[in-house]
């Protein structure tokens, strides 16, 4: 999925969780599907965290897109793994299927960008 027709959430980057409290950073990192109508370096994206006790998503702050990588998730290195969510890349590769495995994306062929954000404002 190289990228869709805009869409409502096209400015929200939702996270499930805050993989090793990297959302507390002024920058951050997030790997996400390759979508080039949705992540264009230097567009302002809300961020959103799930709670787990109320069930909702939260917003957190707004931020920039400020730099991206394309790559095939074969390819991730432990490096990126652990930086991004605190995992090697074996375990970021299983953690990758569970998350994508109701929707239409083959990990195995699709490619993923590591996008890098700083926040303008934060709200927390």
């Amino acid at each position: 999925m190289e990228g869709t027709a805009p869409r409502k959430t096209d400015n929200v980057i939702s996270f499930i969780e805050n993989w090793n409290n990297k959302l507390q950073n002024h920058s951050f990192t997030t790997i996400r599907p390759v979508n080039h109508y949705k992540y264009r370096k230097g567009k302002l994206f809300w961020i959103e965290v799930f709670d787990v006790k109320t069930k909702k998503y939260n917003k957190i702050g707004k931020a920039k897109l400020v730099a991206s990588s394309a790559f095939y998730l074969n390819n991730i290195s432990d490096t990126m793994a652990y930086i991004d969510c605190n995992m090697c890349a074996a375990d970021l590769k299983k953690l990758m299927s569970r998350l994508y495995a109701k929707s239409k994306i083959d990990i195995e062929t699709c490619r993923f960008n590591m996008l890098v954000l700083q926040y303008e404002k934060k709200v927390y």
